[in-house]
């Protein structure tokens, strides 16, 4: 299911129009996104501030309120993703500088691993 807002989640999916794809390049736009107000049935994120474009859409209709309750809690780690990563490249940087290597090496294999898939 695609739009003109942006990419629609939908299933446990995100759906691109060609319009909102994402280029090849593995940039994002940045952040803070935030969640915003819903229309309908759809709830958005939205880059912030001012709103500089739709992230994404989240189809929040249903019967099922659990299945409801996951879009919902999906709508917010969706607009939570810039600080996510943000804040795992610092831990990244600091790790490398003073962590013991025993104890670092493997949070610092998961937290690169982590990068490289959010930043594709």
């Amino acid at each position: 299911m695609t739009d003109n807002r942006g990419p629609v989640y939908h299933g446990g999916t995100i759906h691109y129009s060609h319009e909102t794809a994402p280029k090849a390049t593995g940039k994002h736009t940045p952040g803070p996104w935030r969640v915003g107000r819903e229309f309908g049935t759809d709830a958005y994120v939205w880059a912030h501030p001012n709103d500089r474009g739709c992230i994404a859409t989240v189809n929040l209709s249903g019967k099922n309120e659990d299945a409801v309750a996951v879009r919902r809690a999906n709508l917010t780690l969706i607009a939570a993703a810039p600080a996510m990563l943000d804040a795992l490249k610092q831990a990244e940087s600091f790790i490398q500088a003073h962590g013991s290597l025993l104890a670092s090496a493997n949070i610092l294999k998961v937290a690169r691993a982590a990068i490289a898939q959010a930043e594709g």
